[in-house]
């Protein structure tokens, strides 16, 4: 049976809690899909000697930033214009491009500026 969209959004107006509960079960099964990934099955920071693994502490970090490509094709385009969970819905359609990382925010906000890990010490 095809629902048509009246009917969609009536379902979602009068059952709001439960149609937020489901997108936020989905987004997070999308994101541990491609941190599960990317971390080749064990989810944690990629930065040596990091011990974070708490998925909602750690981010996904281009190796490359997208700023840095001087040449843009059209995917290039849409990597670097997309972020949170559609980035992570564009990776798994993508089938998992290469040139990305997972990091703790600490780790990530810190690649730029600095050589170390600002809480372990180790290079990046």
């Amino acid at each position: 049976m095809k629902m048509d969209k009246y009917y969609q959004r009536r379902y979602r107006k009068e059952n709001l809690a439960a149609a937020r509960g489901y997108h936020e079960s989905y987004i997070m099964r999308i994101k541990r899909i491609v941190f599960g990934h990317y971390c080749k099955g064990r989810i944690r920071c990629q930065c040596r000697g990091c011990p974070i693994r708490h998925i909602d502490l750690l981010s996904l970090d281009h190796i490359i930033p997208a700023r840095a490509k001087t040449k843009r094709s059209k995917r290039n385009f849409w990597r670097a214009e997309k972020h949170g969970w559609n980035m992570w819905l564009w990776l798994k359609k993508m089938k998992f491009p290469k040139g990305f990382q997972i990091l703790c925010l600490a780790c990530n906000k810190a690649k730029g500026t600095k050589t170390c890990c600002p809480r372990y010490g180790k290079s990046h």
